[in-house]
């Protein structure tokens, strides 16, 4: 099989918001469903595969809100996470008629990059570290109460190690399982088990050293098999490693082949042997057994460049969101 294919045959709707929208997060609850958080602290959804869209935004008196994490418990339970000092958690429970804060952090280094539940009760939120340390924080009572994780030295990152909000992806949990990608200075996978005391740390192939370099997206299909993605989010070439694989659980990473190479903004699992990547070099299919990719292009047979994307529970929808409001659904692919 070709190392490389141009074209994927695929069904590719494709969206056109407002283009002041800059949209990092997305949930897919279900095919039709697709909720976003974007800038100037708008968000919105649609419920009938996009053929029309509810938008609307919070605003405060003193601050412009930028929503970079979302997460979907029910058909009109969601939570909003803001990025930079103050970090905010808001939550609703009617599907964005009111919004309420669950979680406020003042500290002036404050900056949030990702919300991942389990399952309707069981949360967490990640933030750049402040101090070096890690902020991570939690809920058992779907997002009404956070606790942060007591701090030790196995939180510590490195002098320019940090993590990215680039999707909404640099954090997956799997039962009683946890993983967090970093990048910048150094790119390696945080683990830790629910119970566990201290987190292990896995290093990485990926491109690292620099501030724009790393993990800027991670994937699990089961708790043995994922996938890590990313690269120089300001130079993609042949030297760059943007793509690596685990059958262990992490503990060991290997490097994937990818011709041409494609910057990783987001990554997901399609199945246990394939999955999709997004970014600003554009959409393609990878076959981990083969360690093919295929190419996703528009109607115009132009490259479909996007922030993050999601696939619904169902594996029938894929659905992606990236610059200038663009949005697209993907269903039909072979």
């Amino acid at each position: 099989m070709p190392l490389f294919a141009k074209q994927k045959k695929a069904n590719i709707q494709t969206f056109q918001l407002p283009a002041y929208l800059q949209i990092r997060a997305i949930a897919t609850p279900n095919d039709a469903t697709c909720w976003f958080a974007a800038n100037r602290g708008t968000w919105g959804f649609t419920n009938d595969y996009g053929k029309t869209w509810k938008m609307d935004s919070i605003k405060l008196p003193t601050k412009v809100l930028e929503f970079r994490s979302i997460a979907v418990l029910n058909d009109s339970t969601v939570l909003l996470l803001t990025i930079g000092s103050p970090s905010i958690l808001f939550k609703t429970t009617n599907s964005g008629k009111s919004w309420k804060s669950v979680y406020m952090n003042l500290h002036k280094d404050s900056f949030f990059d990702c919300l991942y539940f389990t399952d309707a009760q069981n949360g967490w939120a990640l933030g750049d570290p402040i101090e070096h340390q890690m902020q991570l924080i939690q809920t058992t009572d779907a997002g009404e109460h956070w606790l942060p994780l007591p701090a030790d030295s196995s939180q510590t990152l490195n002098e320019g190690e940090a993590f990215f909000a680039a999707s909404n992806t640099s954090m997956k949990a799997i039962k009683n399982k946890l993983w967090i990608a970093s990048g910048g200075s150094v790119a390696q996978v945080f683990y830790k088990e629910k119970d566990g005391k201290q987190f292990q740390k896995y290093a990485t192939p990926l491109q690292q050293g620099q501030t724009m370099t790393g993990i800027f997206s991670i994937d699990f299909f089961d708790e043995l098999h994922g996938v890590i993605a990313g690269g120089n989010y300001d130079k993609t070439d042949s030297t760059s490693c943007t793509l690596a694989y685990t059958d262990n659980g992490g503990f060991s990473w290997l490097s994937l082949p990818s011709s041409p190479k494609f910057f990783g903004s987001c990554v997901q699992f399609i199945s246990k042997n394939k999955v999709l990547i997004t970014g600003h070099n554009g959409t393609f299919f990878y076959d981990l057994l083969n360690h093919s990719s295929n190419e996703l292009l528009n109607k115009n047979k132009e490259a479909l460049k996007f922030n993050t994307c999601r696939i619904s529970a169902s594996g029938k929808s894929i659905w992606m969101a990236g610059r200038k409001g663009s949005m697209a659904r993907i269903s039909h692919w072979n």
